[in-house]
């Protein structure tokens, strides 16, 4: 899982890995609609982006979850971390 804005990191992971799957969240619906346009240009189907924000997303049993320039930005980044070290 990655916090991905417009997707590149996300799709890069993907690329490089073909056989894992990625989720990229954003909280903002029109970045993660400009991350859908561009894993859909690279005709890529292992990764699926979702509209959260990085204390609330579903999921749980990730392998590695990535916060890629960002986490010194959100409003709560004790709270984005404390949901991602969760069980």
């Amino acid at each position: 899982m990655s916090v991905c804005g417009h997707g590149v990191t996300t799709i890069l992971m993907a690329q490089a890995f073909p056989k894992s799957q990625f989720v990229g969240i954003d909280y903002h619906d029109v970045s993660i609609e400009t991350a859908r346009e561009h894993a859909a240009k690279r005709a890529s189907r292992t990764q699926v982006f979702e509209v959260a924000d990085a204390t609330s997303y579903s999921g749980g049993d990730y392998d590695l979850i990535a916060f890629f320039d960002c986490l010194h930005d959100m409003a709560d980044p004790s709270g984005a971390a404390r949901h991602a070290r969760r069980p």
